[in-house]
């Protein structure tokens, strides 16, 4: 720790010098004509005296303790990665021009990603027209993985029914996506494993309108313990009545509803009950991965964005 004055500490201590002989000088000739405030005034000097030998090293010491704590959060390593904001693809994959506010847009939601993760010490700029620097102090490469959830998923949550007759219709509609159509429905691929931890691909037909989509979300949650991996989303009032009244029309055990998050089908279980403004999303690797697409469901993406690099930021 070092005690040592520099100038700005000097003047400081010259300052209360004077002012202490002052006021010595003032108390010496109150107190030789005497009067009710003598003890005042003996006092006081005393009191200043003591400013001028302890609040000089005390600033000197919280500015070094404050210096240290800098130079600590130096030193630590961590990611830098570069992203790439694209166009927004329209249907018929029409590509939209990207917007003059998107990467302002991006900017700010990875912001508010990374600060629910509790990612401290963020720098993040915007480098040329369409590119995003980010700096995370701290993060561990281990940690790649949940980053990338974290800042690619655009988090454009749908749950879609599905046709009833799926399993006939989408295999047929798979072996040829040209003639065998089906009107109000969508040709989509299930990735799942079954309970022998075998991989298994499903094709399913979902219906073209959503019943809700992550508009209606007030909070998503990750779960923890034997149920890691999994999230609960809770709806607002009006994604509560929707999905309630989308419930009591299904057939128990029969009518299935998919949850489908930027395009990719998570999962696919059948509707065994009524339910309304919670319902749980599973398909998630980790608990790491549940947290970063948590954070990314309350916070979406505009436009698209791609990791173009992740370097390692070594500790100095």
């Amino acid at each position: 720790m070092n005690l040592s004055i520099d100038n700005e500490s000097a003047i400081y201590l010259i300052g209360l010098s004077v002012l202490a002989v002052c006021l010595i000088y003032l108390a010496v000739r109150i107190f030789r004509s005497g009067g009710i405030y003598r003890p005042l005034f003996v006092s006081l000097p005393l009191a200043m005296m003591s400013l001028v030998f302890f609040c000089g090293p005390l600033t000197e010491v919280r500015a070094d303790e404050a210096s240290t704590d800098d130079v600590a959060k130096d030193e630590l390593g961590g990611l830098s990665v570069t992203l790439r904001v694209l166009p927004q693809a329209s249907w018929g994959d029409e590509v939209k021009p990207l917007e003059a506010d998107a990467v302002s847009q991006a900017i700010l939601t990875i912001e508010q990603r990374l600060n629910s993760r509790g990612t401290e010490d963020l720098i993040i700029q915007q480098e040329g027209a369409d590119r995003i620097m980010v700096q995370m102090p701290g993060t561990e490469l281990a940690e790649v993985e949940a980053v990338r959830v974290l800042l690619e998923s655009i988090a454009k949550l749908e749950l879609r029914l599905v046709h009833e007759e799926s399993r006939t219709l989408a295999p047929e509609v798979a072996a040829d996506p040209q003639t065998n159509l089906i009107p109000g429905y969508k040709l989509y691929h299930y990735e799942s494993t079954d309970r022998d931890g075998n991989a298994v691909t499903e094709d399913l037909l979902l219906r073209n309108r959503t019943v809700i989509d992550g508009s209606y979300i007030t909070r998503a949650q990750a779960l923890y313990g034997a149920y890691a991996g999994q999230i609960v989303v809770e709806l607002n009032d009006e994604g509560g009545e929707i999905l309630l009244a989308t419930t009591k029309k299904a057939k128990p055990g029969q009518t299935r509803m998919a949850i489908v998050l930027d395009g990719k089908v998570l999962s696919a279980p059948s509707i065994n009950g009524v339910f309304g403004s919670s319902f749980q999303i599973s398909g998630m690797d980790s608990l790491e991965e549940a947290q970063a697409l948590s954070a990314a469901l309350m916070n979406p993406l505009k436009n698209p964005v791609t990791i173009e690099e992740v370097r390692w930021l070594p500790a100095k």
